[in-house]
């Protein structure tokens, strides 16, 4: 398991047992914060890939309120907490949250929730990444269903041909190409289908 992981908790022994625990796991501990303030700090300049949040935070912010604050950065958290009543739950779930433990855990549960946490990090970034590269492709490009239908079409095929992406959507390249719109059918059709347009199928 690899990782870049910030602690934010305001008790030090027990952010030094966690850091203990991750580096076990091979996982790399950027700081440790015992505020939404100092959080916020090493989330600009050390850019981890996950936050351990503590709910129950000295200062102004807890750590729910700190975890929206990082997610704006980019960073998602995993939160830790003794309270598991209703109100906190509905509170973590707003912040759409990678994981949560509830205090006492064990360390097989920390290490599950982090692999899970890991992975979504990781399988979100791909997609972002793939969407992305989509959007910067200068060539007119469309994406497909598993079934040939257009899911999406690109800003420069929209540019290109001067066409309406919902004029296409929904539609097969075969049912493009019988388009009674000859721009549709003699021009754009025959370019997805060969290889000056690259296709790209979705799930």
């Amino acid at each position: 398991m690899t990782g870049r992981i910030l602690i934010v908790e305001d008790e030090l022994i027990v952010a030094m047992d966690l850091k203990q625990i991750l580096e076990q796991y091979g996982l790399e501990v950027v700081g440790i914060a015992e505020s939404a303030y100092v959080a916020l700090q090493i989330a600009v300049e050390a850019k981890p890939d996950l936050a351990l949040m503590d709910i129950n935070l000295a200062g102004q912010m807890n750590g729910i309120e700190t975890a929206r604050q990082l997610r704006a950065y980019g960073v998602p958290s995993v939160f830790l907490t003794a309270y598991c009543d209703d109100k906190t739950l509905a509170s973590v779930a707003e912040e759409m949250p990678y994981g949560y433990l509830i205090k006492p855990f064990s360390s097989r549960e920390l290490k599950i929730a982090l692999q899970v946490a890991l992975h979504r990090r990781n399988e979100i970034a791909i997609a972002r990444a793939k969407v992305d590269d989509f959007e910067a492709v200068s060539m007119p490009m469309v994406q497909l269903d598993g079934n040939g239908h257009i899911l999406r079409v690109n800003e420069a095929l929209i540019r290109e041909t001067g066409l309406a992406a919902e004029s296409l959507l929904g539609k097969t390249l075969k049912q493009l190409g019988e388009s009674p719109d000859p721009l549709i059918a003699n021009v754009l059709a025959p370019r997805l289908l060969g290889q000056a347009c690259l296709t790209l199928t979705g799930s």
